[in-house]
């Protein structure tokens, strides 16, 4: 019986031996599950995102045709020059002559105050954020009537931003080809203000 007893003692001994020294080491792997755990979540979640990133980075790619066409409609400067070529293709392929050119590039912010004052504010009030100007242009052209039809369509669907402010017109009579008319075409055009 001593024996038994004394084997039950021992193996008591043995496994709370065991349990003592092996419990901090099976806490301790049990913690670095639970942190492999979540540096593996970690993990995905970084993968999703560089995955999102790099779709985005397509995305940007594809678009820079359309980018490309945005700024056609929207420079971001005023690109005079190119404009008074863009103009005069446009009228010559109207079938207008034009006889004068003339262009401002106006100051959005002050027009944008003087708008606050007349809305009933004060410049001094009212701080108008805008982000782009426009450049005016007037020109002078002659030819019939038809002829300034198919130059407004054409200046409506070019491809830069340009609208139509005012059109002022007279006869000039020409012997035996019938009257032209002399046309002043006022229209604006806008550029991004970086």
């Amino acid at each position: 019986m001593t024996k038994n007893l004394i084997f039950i003692v021992i193996t008591l001994g043995l496994i709370a031996s065991i349990i003592f020294l092996d419990v901090p080491i099976v806490q301790g792997v049990l913690n670095m599950r639970k942190e492999i755990t979540n540096k593996q979540e970690t993990l995905i979640k970084k993968e999703a995102l560089i995955k999102t990133i790099e779709k985005l980075i397509d995305k940007y790619k594809n678009s820079e045709g359309v980018l490309k066409k945005l700024d056609d409609i929207l420079p971001g400067d005023s690109d005079v020059p190119n404009l008074i070529v863009q103009i005069e293709a446009i009228a010559k392929e109207s079938g207008m002559s034009m006889s004068d050119v003339g262009i401002a590039v106006s100051d959005q912010t002050e027009a944008s105050k003087a708008e606050a004052v007349r809305s009933g504010g004060s410049a001094n009030q009212e701080k108008v954020s805008v982000d782009y100007q426009a450049v005016a242009i007037d020109l002078r052209m002659s030819g019939d009537y038809a002829a300034l039809k198919r130059f407004l369509q054409a200046v409506e669907e070019n491809m830069r931003l340009m609208d139509i402010e005012s059109i002022t017109f007279s006869t000039k009579s020409r012997e035996g080809a019938g009257s032209t008319f002399e046309f002043e075409v006022v229209l604006n055009t806008y550029y991004y203000i970086n």
